[in-house]
């Protein structure tokens, strides 16, 4: 399951220690970056035992939300009336 995926329904998640995993800042994550049986092992013991109660409820931007940021970052103008249809922004 996709670590935002994951964020968003309230689990705990063990990740490989990549920059890519730690540039979301979640607190619900767990890393290891050694992957022998015993610490490996030891690792998802220790997420079990988390799992018995939901991780923090986090905010995460939408999709919209998401491509404005991306778009103010990069200097382009984000028109005040993103869609025409209601529709739209409540399929993101």
């Amino acid at each position: 399951m996709p670590i935002i995926e994951a964020t968003m329904h309230r689990r705990h998640i063990l990740a490989r220690d990549l920059p890519v995993f730690r540039e979301h800042g979640l607190p619900n994550v767990s890393y290891f970056a050694d992957d022998t049986p015993t610490v490996l092992g030891q690792r998802i013991i220790d997420l079990a035992n988390k799992g018995q109660r939901p991780a923090p409820l986090l905010k995460l931007p939408t999709w919209s939300e998401s491509v404005e940021g991306l778009l103010r970052t990069l200097g382009i103008e984000v028109p005040q009336e993103r869609y025409a249809d209601e529709a739209m922004r409540k399929a993101s």
